[in-house]
């Protein structure tokens, strides 16, 4: 895992020394880039390993280079294809922006080797009016409710349009959020949402490297105002997982100068963080649904369901304590509601 980082942090940083040397065999190779995969940190990894003075087998290098090269097409296609939306909303009058992926990766080093996934856009002015706008796109519908909208366009990619930039469980921190968000999207504003955004996966699902990598790129080049972050993250009850989250940045990324908030780097609660960051990951979600999809009989997939959340709230509420408790009654309204 040390190695896995130093190479991860050459791609992110560049190197402007003498060429590390590390001498790695060729499976050995091959478990880093599946480690990076893993994690959705491939393009990072790859540039990393540019940096070091030793280099894998041809073959493996030459799949890499050209899985860099997809990397790069997807991502201008991604981008090219959030901008079309963005002018298709404001042709209906809407106010709309990118949140994450092309947008958080204009902090990057190279903004193409960030790994790409859905478009998120977060329409702030006119969502009444989004209906009109996808009827003219020829998407594909696949879920909709009051607040989110996933469409399906050709080459399998989706279109996630949400109301609002992030959102919390606890209803009280929340209004304060969306009241804070409406205020207008600063880069410290859009920096918190960020954080939340990471709080509420690592909450239910896990998260990997690739969103941690997103707050260490925009500590290093944003111009962000600390004492308005610090205040931001405190008002919003995020401070302690603020903290952890500074100080794995601290511990396996570097190159940030200074924090919002000091980092926690050490301590039962920081290896719990490590460990949801890079033991769980990405992967916990396929297991949960698909043990609970093993179950035929709904009540026991329900019972399941319960005790797997429960426990992780309960695991979990050392860091997020507002966050846990009210995501177990969110859970259980839905299901009620659902029920009924």
């Amino acid at each position: 895992m040390k190695i896995f980082f130093e190479i991860v942090r050459l791609g992110m940083w560049g190197n402007n020394g003498e060429p590390p040397c590390v001498s790695l065999g060729r499976d050995d190779w091959k478990r880093l880039f599946a480690l990076a995969h893993s994690q959705s940190v491939t393009g990072l990894f790859v540039d990393g390993v540019v940096c070091l003075a030793t280099k894998p087998d041809n073959d493996i290098w030459d799949r890499w280079i050209a899985h860099l090269c997809y990397m790069e097409r997807a991502n201008r296609y991604i981008a090219a294809r959030g901008d079309r939306w963005l002018k298709l909303l404001a042709e209906e009058g809407m106010q709309a922006a990118v949140f994450k992926g092309s947008s958080v990766a204009a902090w990057y080093r190279n903004p193409l080797h960030r790994s790409f996934g859905d478009i998120d856009i977060v329409v702030t002015d006119g969502w009444e009016r989004l209906n009109a706008a996808i009827a003219k796109c020829g998407a594909l519908m696949q879920r909709s409710d009051e607040r989110e909208i996933v469409l399906q366009e050709e080459n399998n990619l989706f279109i996630e349009i949400h109301n609002r930039w992030e959102y919390l469980y606890n209803p009280l921190t929340n209004a304060r959020l969306q009241k804070l968000c409406n205020d207008g999207m600063t880069n410290e504003m859009y920096f918190v949402a960020l954080v939340l955004h990471i709080q509420r996966h690592f909450l239910t699902y896990g998260i990997g490297l690739k969103q941690i990598y997103d707050i260490a790129a925009m500590l290093h080049n944003a111009t962000l105002d600390h004492k308005k972050v610090a205040w931001l993250l405190r008002h919003l009850h995020a401070r302690k997982f603020s903290r952890l989250l500074f100080g794995f940045v601290e511990s396996h990324i570097g190159a940030v100068g200074s924090y919002p908030l000091e980092p926690i780097a050490q301590g039962a609660s920081f290896d719990l963080f490590e460990k949801v960051i890079l033991h769980e990951g990405y992967n916990l979600k396929m297991e949960q649904e698909l043990r609970a999809g093993q179950r035929s009989k709904q009540i026991a997939r329900i019972a399941h369901n319960a005790r797997f959340w429960a426990k992780r709230c309960f695991r979990l509420a050392g860091i997020v304590p507002g966050e846990a408790c009210c995501f177990l009654c969110h859970k259980i309204y839905k299901r009620l509601t659902f029920a009924l």
